[in-house]
C-alpha cells in the first residue's frame, strides 16, 4: 500500500477529528465522482490508500463513506465499496448493512437495494428490522410493491420481527404500485398478526381506497379509526374524500367536509380541490362553485387547480359564461392562469359553440406568453367546428404551421368535420391527403 508509516500515523490523528474525518470522506467522494462511470474495486482501492493510507479502517468512516455514495447517486459503486473495505481488514456490521440499503434508498434504486440485501447477508452480517425497512422503502419510491411484499416474506423466513413501520411502508408501496387489494390484505394480515395499526396505516391503506377499493371501504376504514381511537387528520380525510371521487358521490364527500369541521380538523385547499372535483364529477357544477366561495370566505388559499376543477365542471355542464367569470376573478385576485386553465376555458366556450370567444381565449394566450401547444389548438379548432367556421379552422392549421406546432389526427379530424358543415369538399380532401401522406 502507498504511504509510510508517519503517513499512516497522521491519518490515524485525523479520524479522531469529526471534521477532519468527514473532510476526508468527502475527498474520496470527490473523486470517485471524477471517474466515469462505475468505479471498478481497483481504483476504489487506490482512493483508499491515497486518502487513508493503511490505517485500520474505522467502522463509522467507512459506514459514512458508504452512506455518502448514496448522497452524489453513485449506488453501483457501493457493492465494490464494501468489497475493498473487507479487503483492508473491516468487519462488516449492520451499520454498513443499513448504510449500503439508505443510499440505494436515496435513489430510489430498489432492485440494487435488493442485490446488496443479498451480497450483505452473504457477507454474514445479520440483517434487522431497520435494515429491511430502509429496502423496502427503496421499493415504495420506485413503487415496487412486488418486491416490498417480497421482502416482508424473507423477514418472516429470517425470524425478523416486522413491525408497524416496515408494513406501513409496505402498505403505501402498494398504493403508490396501484396494488390497492394488497395493501387492503397488509391491513388484515397486521391486524391478524397483532402488529399494531397507526395512523400512518389508516392513512396509506385510505390512499389506496382512491385508487380501488372505493368509498364503502374507506368509509369503513374511518370507522375502525374512531374504533379503535386513532386520531384522523387532515391527510386521513383528504384521501377519504378522493375515494368519492370515481364514482362521483358528492353527498358522501361534503359529508365528509361536514365531519371534519365539525371535528375541528382543518380543511386545506387540497380538501376543497377534491371535493370540487367530486362534485364535478358527478354533475354538480354548481355545489363545486359553492365551496370555491366557501374557500374564499373561509382561511384557505384559492389556488389554480381549485379554479381549474371548478371551470371543468362548468365546461361539462354548458356554463361556458361563468367559466370566463372564473377566469376574470382568478386575473383579477392574481390566481396564477395556467395552460390548463385556458385550455378548460376555450373547451367550456368550445361546447357551447362560442367560437369568436373561443378564439379571443387563445390570442390572450399568447399575448400572456403561454406557450401554445397542439392541444391549444385542438381545442380551438374544435370551437370551429362546432360553430361551422371552416375558414377560421384552417386558419389555425395555418398558424401551427408558422409557429411549429405539429398538428395531430385530432386537429386535422376537426377542421376536415369544420369544412363538411361548411360544404367545403375540396381543402378537405387535401387535409385527408396530407394527413395520408404523413402517415
Amino acid at each position: 500500500r502507498v504511504g509510510s508509516s508517519s503517513i499512516e500515523l497522521k491519518c490515524a490523528r485525523l479520524l479522531l477529528d469529526p471534521k477532519r474525518r468527514n473532510a476526508m470522506v468527502d475527498r474520496v467522494i470527490r473523486d470517485l465522482e471524477g471517474a466515469r462511470g462505475a468505479a471498478k474495486a481497483e481504483l476504489i482501492g487506490k482512493l483508499l490508500d491515497r486518502h487513508f493510507g493503511a490505517a485500520e479502517p474505522d467502522p463509522k468512516v467507512t459506514a459514512s463513506l458508504v452512506g455518502k455514495l448514496g448522497d452524489v447517486r453513485r449506488v453501483a459503486d457501493v457493492a465494490p465499496m464494501l468489497d475493498c473495505l473487507q479487503q483492508r481488514g473491516l468487519e462488516l456490521n449492520i451499520v454498513h448493512a443499513i448504510a449500503a440499503v439508505n443510499a440505494c434508498r436515496q435513489c430510489s434504486e430498489w432492485a440494487t437495494a435488493l442485490g446488496l440485501l443479498g451480497d450483505v447477508g452473504a457477507r454474514r452480517v445479520e440483517l434487522d428490522t431497520l435494515t429491511y425497512s430502509l429496502a423496502i422503502g427503496s421499493c415504495k419510491k420506485a413503487g415496487a410493491w412486488l418486491g416490498a411484499l417480497g421482502l416482508l416474506v424473507e423477514m418472516a423466513a429470517r425470524g425478523v420481527e416486522v413491525d408497524t413501520i416496515t408494513c406501513n411502508t409496505a402498505v403505501s408501496c402498494c398504493e403508490k404500485g396501484g396494488a390497492w387489494a394488497w395493501a387492503m390484505d397488509l391491513l388484515a394480515q397486521m391486524q391478524a398478526s397483532h402488529v399494531p395499526l397507526d395512523e400512518i396505516t389508516y392513512n396509506a391503506a385510505l390512499a389506496a381506497c382512491a385508487k380501488g377499493a372505493g368509498l364503502s371501504k374507506a368509509l369503513e376504514l374511518l370507522d375502525e379509526m374512531s374504533f379503535r381511537g386513532v386520531e384522523k387528520t387532515t391527510i386521513t380525510y383528504n384521501a377519504a374524500v378522493k375515494a368519492c371521487t370515481a364514482s362521483g358521490e358528492w353527498v358522501a364527500a361534503l359529508g365528509l367536509l361536514f365531519e371534519m369541521a365539525a371535528s375541528g380538523v382543518e380543511l386545506d385547499s387540497i380538501t376543497y380541490s377534491t371535493a370540487v372535483n367530486v362534485c364535478a364529477n358527478g354533475g354538480e357544477w354548481a355545489r363545486g362553485l359553492g365551496l370555491l366561495l366557501d374557500m374564499a370566505e373561509g382561511s384557505v388559499q384559492l389556488d389554480t387547480i381549485s379554479y381549474n376543477v371548478v371551470m371543468k365542471a362548468c365546461a361539462d355542464g354548458g356554463t361556458w359564461s361563468t367559466a370566463l367569470d372564473l377566469l376574470g376573478e382568478m386575473a383579477a385576485t392574481q390566481v396564477e392562469l395556467s395552460t390548463t386553465t385556458y385550455h378548460t376555458a376555450i373547451d367550456a366556450c368550445s361546447k357551447a359553440g362560442e367560437w369568436a370567444k373561443a378564439l379571443g381565449l387563445l390570442v390572450k394566450m399568447a399575448a400572456n406568453h403561454i406557450e401554445l401547444s397542439t392541444l391549444s389548438f385542438n381545442v380551438a379548432v374544435s370551437a370551429c367546428e362546432k360553430g361551422g367556421q371552416w375558414t377560421r379552422a384552417l386558419g389555425l392549421l395555418a398558424a401551427m404551421q408558422g409557429r411549429r406546432v405539429e398538428a395531430d389526427t385530432i386537429t386535422c379530424n376537426a377542421a376536415i368535420l369544420a369544412c363538411g358543415k361548411g360544404s367545403e369538399w375540396a381543402p378537405a380532401m387535401d387535409l385527408l391527403a396530407t394527413m395520408q401522406a404523413s402517415r
